[in-house]
């Protein structure tokens, strides 16, 4: 297995240094890494074709390389794969040692709950086991639970709560849910009379689950790195031979753009760069 380390600079900020930044960023094989969440068909058909009409290759994606593991960019790593090409830029992190937070996206409904909260019950039958006044803490402990008009319910079930969660995933997904991160549960729960949500999980979890040969129903985790880099719009004629992809990305340099911003229509916390041909 090969890496690149492509050195890049960054200007008018010194939270991220030379350094630290070049120590982060590599090329890697595109079957060295897996990601530890499904993929949407549908998100990926979207995201190949963006690709395809624009003959490049523009956001790296997370991963920790030691472990083999995609922390961010499931689509985008499978993208690349189906079109065939061999490397794919990332951000290389240490994902029990770097500064990656983790969090958790919780299904929410605003139409035909009550539907939906039936199928589930006669699927399986639904246990009351508090209200959100007291008893909301309840969410982060129980493997899965749902959020009904205030009251809380959980349910039994025989395997891991992951392949579990699955399942229920395949079944609310067709009244297209919407996602709400777990932080912002208590001052958004008024909003929905439906939520499915799971249990508090944290890195050593999404490691064993990973090693386990288990991943994730898609959007259950929800990690915010230190930094991210954007548009480093790389063509795709160089990511399939090593040594092309190591003269392309030398010639990019990376300017801050800014942190807690929008930028691509998405909010982002940590630091955002963004790459150019100088």
């Amino acid at each position: 297995m090969r890496h690149l380390i492509l050195l890049v600079m960054s200007k008018d900020h010194s939270y991220l240094d030379e350094t630290y930044l070049s120590s982060h960023i590599k090329i890697a094989s595109v079957y060295d890494i897996e990601p530890h969440e499904e993929y949407i068909s549908s998100l990926l058909e979207e995201l190949l074709h963006k690709i395809k009409s624009s003959d490049l290759y523009t956001d790296p994606i997370l991963t920790d390389i030691s472990r083999g593991l995609v922390i961010d960019g499931t689509h985008r790593l499978y993208a690349m794969r189906k079109l065939g090409y061999r490397y794919i830029p990332v951000i290389d992190f240490d994902y029990l040692k770097d500064d990656i937070k983790l969090y958790r996206w919780l299904r929410v409904f605003k139409n035909r709950y009550d539907h939906i909260f039936n199928i589930i019950n006669k699927r399986h039958p639904l246990q009351k086991i508090g209200n959100v006044e007291n008893d909301l803490n309840l969410v982060n402990e129980i493997e899965i639970s749902i959020i009904y008009r205030g009251k809380i319910y959980t349910y039994q079930f025989n395997r891991p709560w992951v392949e579990e969660f699955k399942e229920l995933d395949k079944i609310i997904s067709i009244y297209e849910p919407g996602f709400i991160e777990d932080r912002e549960l208590e001052k958004r729960i008024n909003e929905y009379p439906l939520i499915i949500c799971y249990k508090k999980i944290d890195k050593d979890e999404v490691i064993r689950n990973f090693s386990k040969g288990r991943r994730f129903s898609y959007k259950t985790t929800r990690h915010i790195p230190p930094f991210r880099i954007f548009d480093l719009n790389i063509p795709l004629r160089y990511l399939n031979k090593f040594e092309d992809a190591v003269s392309y990305v030398s010639k990019i340099r990376i300017v801050y753009v800014g942190n807690r911003i929008f930028y691509k229509d998405r909010f982002y916390e940590e630091h955002v760069y963004k790459g150019f041909i100088k």
